[in-house]
């Protein structure tokens, strides 16, 4: 009897164990499935252009954003929020096709209490969302530090290379929020 109980336990427990991953990994993708839609949804509601969708040269993102008044869909994950005097300033990053992207984007404080509920506080998982933002300036930057060390004569000032960005150049987009919808995480 022993032995048949040790043979139904190593037969049970292996499919206990595989069954219980599979639920965790369907829901992953239900919600994964749901994030998508909800990011297809507000992108589409607005037309708001994407990321991965523009040219990677800055001047064609200022005609579009700027000139045009075309509004962004920043899809990404929240780095910091400020206070200012009587705003917040949401700093979102994303990587597409190796390029790095910042937004930052300023947000009245009613659209701050309607985001600040939603939010995730867990320093372990960045809180991912995405962003539609009426684009004011678009900044092309150098992935480099300035060590606030003036010598006076600015070509020579110290700057630190940030990770491994290589020469790649960092676009920053500065705006404000008009809607927002971030990532369902349970």
């Amino acid at each position: 009897m022993t032995l048949i109980n040790s043979i139904l336990f190593l037969v049970i427990l292996p499919i206990t164990i595989l069954s219980c991953g599979d639920k965790k990994e369907k829901k992953r993708n239900e919600l994964n499935e749901k994030n998508k839609t909800a990011y297809v949804g507000i992108i589409e509601k607005y037309s708001a252009s994407i990321v991965d969708s523009i040219n990677d040269y800055t001047f064609s993102c200022q005609k579009k954003f700027i000139e045009q008044k075309s509004l962004l869909g920043f899809k990404g994950s929240v780095s910091d929020i400020i206070k200012t005097d009587s705003n917040y300033i949401l700093q979102v990053y994303t990587t597409v096709r190796s390029k790095n992207y910042v937004a930052r984007i300023i947000i009245d404080t009613p659209m701050f209490q309607r985001l600040l509920p939603l939010l995730n506080f867990d320093y372990r998982r960045k809180q991912k969302g995405c962003f539609i933002i009426k684009v004011s300036q678009i900044i092309s930057k150098s992935p480099s530090i300035d060590l606030d060390i003036d010598s006076g004569d600015e070509e020579n000032d110290s700057y630190v290379s940030i990770g491994d960005f290589g020469s790649e150049r960092i676009l920053i987009f500065k705006g404000t929020l008009v809607d927002f919808y971030l990532n369902e995480s349970k």
